[in-house]
């Protein structure tokens, strides 16, 4: 298991990077409203 640990961390950490993003983008674009 630790074998996939690696992996399964980065799919993680880019998930999160993606849904701050997606946060960011939504926010800004709200303000414009």
């Amino acid at each position: 298991m630790e074998g996939a640990w690696p992996m399964a961390d980065l799919a993680y950490a880019l998930l999160l990077v993606a849904g701050f993003l997606a946060l960011v983008m939504t926010l800004r674009g709200l303000e414009k409203l």
